[in-house]
């Protein structure tokens, strides 16, 4: 097995061994981490299925570049390379970019940085940028939800906000899909925060309170891109 790694194994054995019959066992684990970071109803387990994507990632793309180099190695090992060889080279080259960039995820790096500098103080400016949008306050997020007020904890901006009465049970979908369609519909409330995003806002979270529930949801520098869908937008309920 560790001739595998030293270029001394005949090519077809590393390709084989080495690599296809874990290339797609490594892209599953990636896959599901993906899906636990951004669907899970529970913060810990997005926040650890973050830093486990990036983590398997960075991983991988070792692991493909060694096979990679073992590869390029036992190609020239007492033979002359042929073109499966140099084709077994180049789609586990490929395979190295790809799993790195998996692995790049600078707002997670940006954001764990901050968290590990959070007892600096907030910068005046990000302070002065808060109490603008505070001024704002309350106003309609939709037509049976006031955004009563917003607190800055460490650099995340928590928007309280009132429902009005109890929140039906089969209600709640409807609920769900009218707070994200306000968010993502009306580009003032990405705007309003862009200033403080630039300034390291981590991300501005919406409790919408009702007598006998609390429906929760965040947007964030990636949410609020050019480029970003509103399937993407996600109502958890705590």
């Amino acid at each position: 097995m560790f001739s595998m790694f030293t270029g001394k194994a005949p090519v077809s054995r590393i390709f084989w061994l080495a690599l296809a019959l874990l290339v797609f066992p490594i892209f599953f684990g990636l896959g599901y981490v993906f899906y636990l970071s951004h669907n899970s109803p529970d913060q810990n387990i997005e926040t650890m299925a973050k830093l486990g994507h990036v983590i398997l990632s960075a991983f991988a793309a070792l692991y493909f570049f060694f096979v990679a180099k073992s590869l390029y190695g036992a190609m020239y090992h007492n033979r002359k390379p042929g073109i499966s060889s140099w084709l077994a080279v180049c789609i586990t080259a490929l395979l190295v970019p790809l799993a790195a960039h998996f692995a790049f995820d600078p707002w997670f790096y940006k954001r764990n940085l901050l968290n590990m500098l959070s007892k600096v103080p907030v910068n005046e400016q990000l302070l002065a940028e808060v109490d603008t949008i505070q001024t704002t306050l309350p106003t309609k997020l939709t037509r049976n939800i006031t955004i009563d007020s917003a607190t800055l904890t460490q650099r995340q901006l928590v928007f309280s906000a009132t429902g009005k009465g109890a929140l039906a049970e089969d209600a709640t979908k409807a609920t769900e899909a009218s707070i994200v369609k306000a968010l993502n519909e009306n580009p003032s409330y990405c705007e309003a925060l862009s200033k403080a995003f630039d300034l390291g806002l981590w991300n501005a979270r919406y409790e919408v309170r009702y007598t006998n529930a609390v429906l929760t949801t965040r947007l964030g520098p990636t949410q609020c891109a050019d480029d970003w869908e509103a399937t993407g937008l996600t109502v958890r309920n705590d």
